[in-house]
């Protein structure tokens, strides 16, 4: 398990790499004896990041203000990705309901 999650997430390889300094990096031979702990470091410092930067963006993003907003009002949740109800819309209906959508900001 721990040869698997190394090659997924933090070696130089990686299929799906993680944002990790070089001190929290792990050289590939530590896979020759796997240790309980030998995540930690990489891990404290994923959960940092997305403590001090990602989580902080998203309680700014809009779409967590709405569905703050929506559950105090007991509303339902906003659909993010909003489908026409149609499959095949008139352009007129195709126009106003384009203009409802909001583009997500980087």
């Amino acid at each position: 398990k721990a040869k698997e999650i190394y090659n997924r997430f933090l070696s130089s390889k990686a299929t799906m790499p993680v944002n990790i300094d070089s001190q929290a990096q792990l050289a590939d031979d530590v896979l020759t004896a796997p240790q309980p702990n030998m995540f930690k470091q990489p891990q404290l410092q994923i959960f940092n990041l997305m403590k001090m930067d990602s989580y902080a963006r998203f309680l700014k993003s809009t779409l967590y203000q709405e569905c703050m907003l929506a559950e105090v009002e007991s509303r339902p949740l906003p659909d993010p990705c909003p489908i026409p109800c149609s499959p095949a819309p008139s352009k007129h209906s195709f126009t106003s309901d384009r203009s409802t959508f909001s583009t997500p900001k980087k």
